[in-house]
């Protein structure tokens, strides 16, 4: 007795075939048959599940995206007043990054192809940081010389740039070598943004620390 195909399975096959496609190739660069063929479906089960490749590129998006970013919104919303939750947020990011290498193709190709289409999904979220670096300014706990908005830029930056620019000094296919030095470079991260961005002490000035 032949076995009914699975509604449920064959939507997820399609979905992380097409997030391998999208990321590969971007959206223009990816036809229908490109995933049908990664997925081991047909076409028309994809425009059963999906419709046309726009639609399907929006729920790769939302899939991709979604988790990430309401991961990264609880933690924003969980404040920056104090230095964990400041360290949490920085390696919570990292991670998310280093283990969906993904995400930032799929960024790449938005921002090439359709860069409109990213501005409300990460405006929302940089502006729940730059409230989160206010609130952490107001409490003393972050210089409040320094503009929230160029904080959370250079915070998600210093992430990012991180997985654009790390072939350049590791060995990408030896993950014990990348393991080794994405403990690093975060380890570099936080001591760069503690230095810089934490107020000092009770007592301490800040042209103390100048060289």
């Amino acid at each position: 007795m032949s076995r009914r195909p699975d509604p449920v399975a064959s939507r997820r096959a399609i979905l992380e075939a097409a997030r391998g496609c999208f990321a590969r190739s971007g959206y223009a660069g990816t036809s229908m048959h490109d995933i049908a063929k990664a997925a081991g479906v047909t076409q028309s089960l994809i425009h059963h599940h999906f419709g046309p490749k726009d639609a399907l590129w929006s729920e790769v998006r939302t899939f991709a995206f979604t988790e990430h970013l309401n991961h990264q919104r609880a933690l924003v919303d969980a404040g920056m007043t104090d230095p964990t939750q400041l360290r949490a947020a920085l390696a919570s990011y990292f991670r998310v990054l280093a283990d969906n290498p993904e995400i930032l193709r799929l960024v790449a190709w938005v921002e090439l192809d359709r860069p409109q289409e990213l501005v409300e999904e990460v405006r929302d979220l940089h502006a729940r940081g730059v409230a989160a670096v206010e609130a952490g300014q107001a409490a003393g706990v972050l210089r409040a010389d320094l503009p929230a908005r160029f904080v959370v830029t250079a915070f998600m930056g210093l992430v990012r740039n991180w997985f654009e620019e790390r072939n350049l000094i590791a060995d990408e296919s030896d993950p014990a070598e990348v393991a080794r030095i994405d403990a690093a470079y975060l380890e570099a991260m936080w001591t760069v943004l503690s230095q810089g961005l934490l107020a000092p002490e009770p007592g301490q000035s800040m042209a103390a620390d100048a060289p």
